[in-house]
C-alpha cells in the first residue's frame, strides 16, 4: 500500500503523541514477515503504525484523497489501512458519491441524515463486536471516496450536523437505493423487513414513475445467457421464474436440452450486468432471453429518484425520510 503527501508524514505508534517526521512525499508499506510493518522498505519494530499527513491537504491513497489520519496495521500477513475521519467529513463525502450534486437542497439534506444514520447503526455494530473499522469504502456499505470539490454540499451536512433517526431509542440500518421502482417493501420475502420495523414500508412510492429508471428492459441472445448464468453456450431453451409477492424474483430455472439448472435471483443479477434490480421477470422470444424489470437497487429504505420528485413538489426532508422510513423520530447525536 503506498500512500502519498508532497509535504511527509508523521508515524507514531499508539498511545503515544511523539512520532518520526518521514519527509517522503510517499510511503510505501509492507507486511515483513515477521509480522511488523516496513516503511519504504525500511523494517519497523511495530505490527501497528498511525500514519498523519504533515500538512492538511489529505493523504492520498489510489485515485483519490482523504482526511484524518490513517492507522496502518498488520493482519494476516497483510498491511491493512483504516481512514479515522470526523463523522460530518465522512457523510460529506459520502453524500457527494451516493448523491447527485446538482440535486435540490432538500435531497441531499435527507441524504445527509440518512448516510449519517446508517454509518452511526454501524459503528455501534462493529465496535460492539469488536471489529477493526466501522464501515467499509465500497456500496457493500457506502461509497466513501474521501476528498471532492462539490463544495456547496457542505450545506446539507452542515444544517443537519448530527441529526439521525431513530427507532426505540436506536440508530437505524438507514438503506436506501437509486429507484425503488414502486415495489412495496412489506411484500417481499426479505428478512430485512421483519427485522427493522422503520424500513416495513406498506404502502407504493409512486414519486419515482417519471424516472427512466423506473423500468428498464435488456435483451440477451440465448448463448450468451447460458454462458453467464451456467458458465457454457449450450442455448437456454426455456426460463421459469418465481418471485415473491412484491415481485422480486426468488428462483430462476433454465432449461438447456434436456437438463434444468437453478439459480437464485440475486444470481442472475450478479451475473447480469445490465439487469438493474431484483423485480424482473424473464421470457424467452425466438432465440432471445428478454428481460424486464423495475427500479434501480434493493428497493429497500428511500427511494433517491422518489424524493428527489417529492422536493419538486415542496417536501421537506423530514417528510421523506417520514415516508420512507415508518416510525422513525429524529434526534441530534453529540459528539459529532
Amino acid at each position: 500500500i503506498t500512500l502519498g503527501n508532497e509535504s511527509g508524514f508523521l508515524l507514531r505508534k499508539e498511545g503515544s503523541d511523539r512520532g518520526m517526521q518521514a519527509k517522503s512525499p510517499a510511503l510505501t508499506l509492507t507486511a515483513d514477515p515477521t509480522g511488523v510493518i516496513a516503511v519504504n522498505g525500511k523494517k519497523t519494530t511495530l505490527d501497528t503504525v498511525l500514519i498523519s499527513p504533515a500538512t492538511d491537504t489529505g493523504v492520498t491513497l489510489g485515485n483519490h484523497t482523504y482526511r484524518g489520519l490513517f492507522v496502518a496495521m498488520v493482519r494476516n500477513g497483510t498491511v491493512v489501512c483504516i481512514n479515522h475521519v470526523p463523522l460530518e467529513e465522512y457523510v460529506y463525502s459520502v453524500v457527494r458519491w451516493e448523491s447527485w450534486p446538482g440535486w435540490p437542497l432538500e435531497v441531499n439534506q435527507a441524504f445527509a441524515v440518512a448516510c449519517r444514520s446508517y454509518a452511526v447503526a454501524m459503528r455501534k455494530r462493529a465496535r460492539a463486536r469488536g471489529a477493526l473499522y466501522d464501515v467499509c469504502n465500497t456500496n457493500a456499505h457506502q461509497t466513501y471516496k474521501g476528498i471532492h470539490t462539490a463544495d456547496h454540499l457542505w450545506q446539507a451536512v452542515e444544517s443537519t450536523r448530527g441529526v439521525v433517526m431513530l427507532h426505540e431509542g436506536e440508530p437505524i440500518v438507514a438503506m436506501y437505493d437509486s429507484c425503488c421502482g414502486g415495489v412495496v417493501p412489506t411484500k417481499m420475502d426479505n428478512p430485512a423487513i421483519k427485522k427493522y420495523p422503520y424500513l416495513a414500508r406498506s404502502y407504493p412510492c409512486t414519486y419515482c414513475q417519471s424516472s427512466k429508471l423506473y423500468s428498464w428492459h435488456v435483451t440477451y441472445d440465448q448463448h450468451q445467457f447460458a454462458q453467464l448464468v451456467n458458465s457454457n453456450s449450450r442455448p437456454v431453451v426455456s426460463v421459469e421464474t418465481q418471485a415473491d409477492r412484491a415481485g422480486v424474483v426468488r428462483s430462476v430455472r433454465c432449461k438447456q436440452g434436456t437438463s434444468w439448472i437453478s439459480r437464485t435471483g440475486a444470481e442472475i443479477y450478479s451475473a447480469c450486468k445490465e439487469i438493474k434490480s431484483f423485480c424482473f421477470t424473464i421470457q424467452k422470444k425466438a432465440h432471445k432471453i428478454c428481460i424486464e424489470g423495475r427500479g434501480f437497487g434493493h428497493h429497500i429504505g428511500l427511494c433517491q429518484w422518489g424524493a428527489r420528485e417529492m422536493a419538486r413538489l415542496g417536501k421537506s426532508w423530514r417528510e421523506m425520510l417520514n415516508f420512507y422510513y415508518p416510525s422513525v423520530r429524529f434526534d441530534r447525536i453529540t459528539p459529532v
